[in-house]
């Protein structure tokens, strides 16, 4: 596991293109919102959207299947 830090008022460029890159390679990215963390994966990778369905195995997810 990774731990990239994004400041808000200031996002460092570096970091977002590494979470880019991530994103690319078929990971999985965390990141907080208003309420709770939200989970962003490369929808065209097969690899990458199977661990996501791992990752969530939830009855709302098995539909999507």
């Amino acid at each position: 596991m990774l731990e990239f830090r994004v400041e808000a008022s200031r996002p460092d460029r570096l970091t977002l293109l590494r979470a880019a890159a991530l994103l690319r390679g078929g990971g999985i990215v965390a990141y907080p919102t208003d309420t709770l963390y939200g989970l962003a994966a490369n929808p065209a990778s097969a690899a990458a959207m199977a661990q996501l369905y791992r990752i969530k195995d939830g009855p709302s997810m098995r539909r999507f299947r």
